[in-house]
């Protein structure tokens, strides 16, 4: 949609410099046009408004250019037909059209992760609908567009707490009267830097704890802290969409892949530390290392060695797989590591038959 936008609005571009090319201007070098209105219009452009007159030259080639612009219309008219399709072999599943519009304007995978269904049309809540990993997405029939679809009705009987006054609220957060719940701290920049109510909706709940993690539902999401993950990518969405489905009850063979599954060929390895100098008085320091296939899609029980190579020849090595995010978090303590030393930690990964190698390291301070 915004690709084609751009393009009409170039094609106007090029036929409004041509006309205002081939117009009269006055001695001074503006144009000549009635009642000043350009000049009104536009006062920063110079425009002299002089009364209308005949042109008194014109441009042949203005005519094969105004041709061009008119077949480029037409082009675009013919494309209009043709909704964009992306690709997911992570789960075999296509986006489309607004849908996915949508899905990448507002975070692609990194936010809502993948899709677990196509599009398709509801007839028990009558619009059309998409499943994410962590999202539901909707066209509402009352105005057509995309957003995120509520918390199905059983999770909001189950996860609304009774509103709070403004005065009870935590300090240093946000306050919102509709619902009577407050914001803070990551969460609040998280719900900030991906929409805020526009996209989420309000918080129905404060901040609680659901199988032992932080979370905060919303009208249309739920938020977790994942404190584990790097900084900056602590709060995430929960797999609502995954939640909802089953909810819903939809017929399971919705989640057949629509695409075959990608074949792994290769596999690249990122790591990185969450701080590049520790103290010893940090007693620790943990090692993120991602995981990922030949087109960048997260590898799901890819198996990390990491070796951290301690002063005086010593060495540690650990074993984990990743996530379903491709992530694998090595906890490292510190306390007993001689202060002034670069500590090298050497990573592998390995997934089917594929291998590959990447380090870091971290300096100790006193």
């Amino acid at each position: 949609m915004i690709k084609r936008a751009l393009f009409f609005l170039g094609c106007l571009v090029l036929l409004t410099s041509d006309v205002l090319g081939a117009w009269p201007k006055t001695q001074s070098g503006g144009f000549r046009w009635g009642a000043g209105a350009l000049s009104g219009a536009f006062p920063n452009l110079g425009w002299a408004g002089q009364g209308l007159q005949k042109p008194d030259r014109t441009h042949s080639w203005v005519m094969p250019r105004l041709a061009i612009v008119n077949w480029g219309i037409s082009a675009g008219l013919l494309a209009q037909g043709e909704p964009r399709v992306r690709g997911f072999p992570r789960t075999g599943q296509t986006v489309k059209g607004d849908f996915l519009h949508f899905f990448e304007e507002h975070g692609g995978p990194s936010l809502f992760s993948y899709p677990i269904t196509a599009s398709f049309y509801s007839q028990e809540e009558q619009r059309q609908v998409q499943y994410f990993q962590k999202a539901r997405l909707e066209v509402d029939p009352a105005d057509g567009q995309v957003r995120l679809s509520p918390l199905p009705g059983k999770l909001i009987l189950e996860k609304r707490t009774a509103p709070i006054s403004r005065s009870e609220a935590p300090p240093g957060g946000a306050f919102f009267e509709p619902t009577g719940h407050s914001v803070v701290l990551e969460f609040l920049e998280f719900y900030w830097q991906h929409g805020g109510p526009e996209v989420f909706g309000y918080p129905i709940s404060e901040l609680t704890t659901e199988d032992e993690r932080v979370v905060q539902f919303f009208e249309r999401a739920v938020l977790e802290w994942r404190p584990r993950l790097a900084e900056g990518e602590r709060v995430q969405l929960w797999r609502l969409g995954e939640a909802h489905f089953q909810i819903a009850g939809h017929d399971p063979s919705l989640l057949e892949p629509e695409i075959p599954a990608t074949t792994v060929t290769d596999i690249k390895v990122s790591a990185s530390v969450r701080s590049p100098v520790v103290s010893l008085q940090e007693a620790q320091q943990q090692v993120y290392v991602y995981v990922s296939d030949q087109l960048g899609n997260p590898l799901t029980g890819a198996q990390v060695h990491a070796t951290v190579l301690m002063p005086i020849s010593k060495r540690s090595e650990a074993a984990v797989l990743t996530d379903e995010s491709g992530t694998a978090i090595f906890d490292l303590s510190v306390s007993s590591l001689p202060a002034g030393t670069t500590i090298p930690i050497q990573v592998r990964a390995a997934y089917q038959q594929h291998t590959s190698d990447t380090a870091t390291a971290f300096r100790v301070w006193w």
